[in-house]
């Protein structure tokens, strides 16, 4: 699901749908499924993939002297795990929205990856940047506080802010600044500049009890014109208190670039880096797809992705769970393996 945030410009991380309405509830949601063949140079197996399916809810009302007030509750949907309408609460908030920009509170999406995610090509699908990008950090916060200042000359500035929330947990703040803008050419560029900081017990959410901090850099670039080419660019920087992260002098970066052959079709190309500080942890995943726009909400795609790992590394080119986290359904590369995923799909968005 490509997301940003609840700010006036398209570049800003996490609105899609706060956006905010005029009327008081909006329902929305997408409705994802992929086929995929996956190999890892060991075994191969055929998997249905639900690739982030969801339903929300929005809503605002003018509360007088120019304040309104706004909400939001979004929920996973499972297709093949168990059917389950509700799964997992994702960005859910309450918040206020005035001359003063908009502020809010909940369970939010973290600035760095909300911005990412809006200008991955593959978001949510085999090949997705994510797949390098942010291996140990955050993409959501709960418990946090969140400003989006007012749009000036297509530059707006966001913060998220959580606090300790206990004794033995640190506090986090998310900063970026975002610009979106069009050229004289036609096109409109986009980009940003973010900053990550986790203190302790909130880098690895399942030991409360860990000290150590971790700190991200983010830099992106994007540029789009409208129904004839996209192009976009990111670069990471990590830096990890533990040495045993692997995240002590780290980076990522990666490209993408989409064209528009017809008025349904748009070819596709990515690539995303995994530069580790120790080489022989360095990993690549390169995809090529095509998106068929049946309509304007319902889209038929094909993939193919695969990840180049050194000696070392065992990454894989897709985030949903029939690799090892499946146990003994699921398929799992030896480190140094270059497994690869075909994927088909429709992605159906209300």
């Amino acid at each position: 699901m490509k997301k940003q945030f609840i700010a006036a410009s398209a570049a800003a991380l996490m609105a899609s749908p706060l956006a905010v309405m005029a009327g008081d509830l909006n329902i929305y949601g997408e409705a994802h499924l992929s086929v995929d063949h996956a190999d890892d140079r060991s075994d191969s197996s055929q998997f249905i993939g639900n690739r982030f399916s969801h339903l929300g809810i929005t809503g605002s009302e003018y509360l007088g002297m120019g304040l309104t007030g706004i909400f939001q509750y979004e929920t996973t949907v499972e297709f093949t795990d168990g059917g389950d309408l509700f799964g997992d609460n994702t960005e859910s908030f309450l918040g206020l929205q005035g001359g003063f920009g908009t502020l809010i509170g909940g369970q939010l999406d973290d600035p760095l990856f909300a911005t990412l995610d809006g200008l991955d090509l593959f978001a949510d699908r085999v090949g997705s940047v994510h797949t390098m990008a942010r291996p140990d950090g955050a993409v959501s916060h709960n418990n946090v506080l969140a400003y989006v200042t007012p749009d000036f000359n297509g530059f707006s500035l966001s913060a998220v802010y959580g606090p300790e929330q206990g004794t033995d947990k640190g506090s986090r703040f998310v900063g970026q600044l975002d610009f979106e803008g069009e050229v004289e050419a036609g096109g409109t560029i986009s980009a940003s500049l973010g900053y990550l900081q986790a203190n302790e017990g909130v880098v690895d959410p399942a030991d409360p009890d860990s000290e150590d901090k971790l700190k991200i850099w983010q830099a992106t670039f994007g540029y789009e014109m409208t129904d004839v080419w996209r192009g976009f660019a990111f670069y990471q920087d990590y830096s990890s208190s533990d040495e045993g992260t692997g995240l002590e002098d780290d980076k990522a970066y990666g490209a993408g670039v989409g064209f528009m052959v017809s008025p349904q079709v748009e070819l596709l190309a990515q690539i995303s880096h995994y530069d580790a500080d120790d080489s022989d942890m360095r990993a690549t995943t390169y995809a090529l797809g095509a998106d068929y726009f049946i309509s304007d909400r319902t889209t038929l795609y094909g993939i193919f992705g695969m990840t180049r790992n050194k000696s070392d590394s065992s990454a894989v080119p897709t985030d949903v769970d029939y690799y090892a986290s499946s146990g003994s359904e699921g398929i799992s590369p030896d480190a140094g393996d270059n497994p690869w995923v075909l994927s088909l799909g429709v992605v159906h968005s209300f």
